[in-house]
């Protein structure tokens, strides 16, 4: 039985643990699976430190992830990732960001993945249920179905952004967190999703307590195969690390979320 572990508390050295492996005693078992909560406080950047941020270790497996790429290589080629406001209104600039993607709508794909992730995220299932709250009275729904596949060459990268929300076509649900899986890393050297500091945070966001760690400019989540790392879009600047060897293949899509009255 694969076992479920929650791990809190501070990063050893300051990093985003490694995904643990299988137990030795054990070998036939599949790794345990690890949601982790990104504490920026701890990570040294505070001004985030109510920013949410998580990875879930070994919840999608190598299988799984190399048939999600079958799946999509099968039947759509790559082609240049674009930047702009909107799906339609993209154009490509190398300079800022540079990589294939392929976009594939799938809801039964969508709904497998949030299935698989949807008992780690409790913690962001409601919205807007205490005062003051940065974010309306919603509910977690959903994945969006619009999958954006991403592939990542030797000297590729996406530059620093904050990820934009999606709205539903009927404008019934809406995105406020990012779903970034990795698929492959084979033989990869960087690539890494870095997290860093507020251009101007003001200097009150920019303060440490004793016994904290110190400041950061940034903080690394490597790519790790089936990997999951979800994180809010709004006010939390990212950027996709240069890849130095190797390939980095992705899936990013979108928590989607409606308006909800319960108590």
């Amino acid at each position: 039985m694969t076992s479920h572990v929650n791990v809190n508390g501070p990063e050893p050295l300051g990093l985003v643990p490694e995904p643990p492996g299988r137990d030795p005693n054990d070998p036939d078992a599949p790794p345990p699976i690890v949601a982790h909560r990104l504490d920026f406080a701890r990570l040294g950047l505070p001004e985030y430190k109510h920013k949410f941020a998580m990875v879930i270790d070994n919840v999608f497996t190598p299988d799984d992830c190399a048939r999600y790429l079958a799946k999509v290589q099968s039947q759509k080629a790559w082609e240049p990732a674009g930047v702009g406001a909107s799906v339609t209104a993209k154009t490509v600039d190398a300079s800022y960001r540079h990589s294939s993607r392929i976009l594939f709508d799938d809801e039964a794909l969508a709904g497998e993945m949030f299935q698989k992730l949807r008992p780690y995220l409790d913690e962001i299932a409601y919205l807007g249920l205490t005062q003051p709250s940065v974010h309306p009275r919603v509910r977690l729904v959903g994945l969006n179905p619009r999958l954006r596949f991403l592939k990542y060459e030797p000297g590729q990268f996406f530059h620093t952004h904050c990820d934009g929300t999606y709205s539903s076509s009927d404008q019934t649900q809406t995105s406020y967190f990012t779903l970034q899986l990795y698929l492959a890393a084979p033989n990869l050297q960087g690539g890494a999703t870095r997290f860093w500091k507020m251009a101007d945070p003001g200097s009150d966001k920019r303060k440490t307590r004793p016994g904290m760690p110190p400041l950061r400019t940034w903080v690394d989540v490597e790519p790790r195969i089936g990997r999951a790392l979800i994180f809010e879009q709004r006010g939390l600047a990212h950027s996709g690390e240069r890849v130095v060897e190797g390939v980095k293949l992705t899936v990013r899509t979108d928590f989607m979320f409606e308006a909800w009255g319960g108590e």
